[in-house]
């Protein structure tokens, strides 16, 4: 397993499933990854942007942002914990940019 892997099952999951189901989904998923040091920038984009086909709305993005990866510190922005990204290569790793919305 890989970082491209919990990509793949991150893509299949919100295809497929919806509401609560769709959630606690993505909640568990995101909790393997990041113990397993497989958060990449590809992972949380692919989280922010929605369904394949079926991009979030604003309010739900937030929503999203805020269950997957927790509350912003509006002091310091969000920083992702180093070890949620600990097998991912230096570029891969998130940032605070790959929370918004720029496809």
């Amino acid at each position: 397993v890989d970082q491209i892997d919990f990509v793949f099952l991150l893509e299949i999951g919100m295809k497929v499933l919806v509401g609560e189901e769709r959630d606690k989904f993505m909640v568990d998923l995101i909790r393997q990854c990041s113990k397993d040091g497989f958060v990449s920038k590809r992972f949380v984009r692919e989280a922010v942007r929605g369904p394949v086909h079926e991009e979030w709305p604003e309010e739900e993005r937030e929503r999203i942002v805020q269950l997957l990866f927790g509350e912003e510190d509006e002091a310091l922005g969000f920083n992702f914990p180093s070890s949620w990204s600990r097998n991912v290569h230096k570029h891969d790793q998130p940032t605070a940019k790959d929370l918004m919305h720029v496809y």
